[in-house]
């Protein structure tokens, strides 16, 4: 909590990062995926508040482009998120048109 109260308190201040190749790594993973996942599905679902998650999460599935062979797998789970086509989807279903 003191470092929350830190960081607060510093709030609109500027920062520099610095990135070098001795702590920058490139890993993958469902760790890597999630966070990218659920950015689109909520950037999606902004735009659709009628839906619920499960077709939220369809249209995700649905849009996915297969980057391992068709369908689910083990590796690559659905496939690469796509924003567009899962926003595209989800204008043809039944919530989707009641924005």
């Amino acid at each position: 909590q003191a470092e929350g109260v830190r960081l607060w308190a510093r709030l609109g201040s500027v920062a520099t990062l610095a990135i070098t190749p001795l702590n920058y790594e490139q890993i993958d993973g469902t760790s890597m995926a999630v966070p990218h996942v659920s950015g689109v599905a909520a950037l999606v679902w902004s735009y659709f508040p009628a839906c619920n998650g499960s077709q939220i999460r369809a249209a995700l599935r649905k849009s996915a482009l297969d980057i391992s062979g068709a369908g689910r797998s083990d590796r690559t789970g659905y496939g690469l998120v796509q924003a567009r086509a899962a926003y595209d989807s989800i204008l043809k279903a039944p919530c989707g048109r009641q924005r």
